[in-house]
């Protein structure tokens, strides 16, 4: 008879680095990751208020070292408490333990406020980790 093979899912056993701002590159460490030959990688940054299967994209996600780590691009995103989740074929990390809510964007900061030389002009604001909205 004929056996089929099947890996399983992804474990995402801790990243580097847990602050992580847009354009920062990922490292993921863990196991059942495959070869990206075999199947197409997909990782979110996901926090504790998406749904399952929801989150920031991370992005350009390619194996480093086949099965055991992965690089990506983190896109634009804010919050605490955010976890990979990483899809391989059609398995993920949804329901394993050892992705945990470590990672962290940085907080938007207004470095500097740069006033209007003429009547009616508008301010500047300087500052990184955006977007920044004022109200």
């Amino acid at each position: 008879g004929a056996f089929a093979f099947y890996y399983g899912n992804p474990l995402v056993n801790f990243t580097s680095p847990k602050d992580i701002i847009q354009g920062t590159r990922l490292l993921l460490f863990g196991s059942n990751f495959g070869t990206s030959v075999q199947h197409p990688i997909t990782v979110k940054l996901q926090g504790k208020a998406h749904l399952a299967g929801e989150g920031f994209d991370c992005l350009n996600a390619q194996i480093i070292k086949f099965h055991t780590q992965i690089e990506c691009v983190v896109g634009p995103g804010v919050g605490g408490s955010i976890r990979p989740l990483v899809y391989v074929g059609g398995n993920n990390n949804l329901d394993t333990s050892t992705s945990q809510y470590n990672l962290s964007y940085s907080r938007p900061f207004i470095s500097s406020v740069s006033k209007s030389k003429t009547l009616g002009g508008g301010n500047t604001l300087s500052g990184g980790n955006g977007p920044v909205t004022i109200m």
